[in-house]
């Protein structure tokens, strides 16, 4: 049963998880430095050093948000370009497989040949 649920989940997480580490990696970060941000401003101890890195830390902030946003828009961008390639694919190889004259493609219909699959 163990095996089954670990199995699943991989099959679910499949192509995530570069996802996912990217993400986590640019939100930790953002958070990491808007802690800091805010610590330089009510906690005295860090204010005494952080307090000349303000802008330099809202800047890498900044930075950082941009930086996701363009990650997110390419991410977005390839997804498309997938869903078009696989368009044009079963085109080709639909037209491609209409033209076989073997007995085998004229007498047994392939279920996976559904494109509702």
């Amino acid at each position: 049963m163990f095996t089954y649920l670990l199995n699943s989940f991989h099959v679910w997480t499949a192509g995530s998880w570069p996802l996912i580490f990217h993400w986590g990696l640019a939100i930790g970060v953002i958070i990491l430095l808007s802690a800091a941000l805010v610590g330089s401003y009510f906690i005295p101890v860090l204010g005494q050093y952080l307090t000349k890195f303000r802008m330099d830390i809202l800047i890498a902030i900044g930075v950082i948000a941009l930086m996701q946003g363009i990650f997110v828009w390419g991410t977005h961008t390839e997804a498309k370009r997938c869903k078009a390639q696989i368009v044009v694919v079963e085109k080709i190889v639909t037209k491609a497989a209409s033209k076989a004259t073997s007995k085998s493609t004229k007498t047994w219909k392939d279920p996976y040949d559904n494109p509702a699959n």
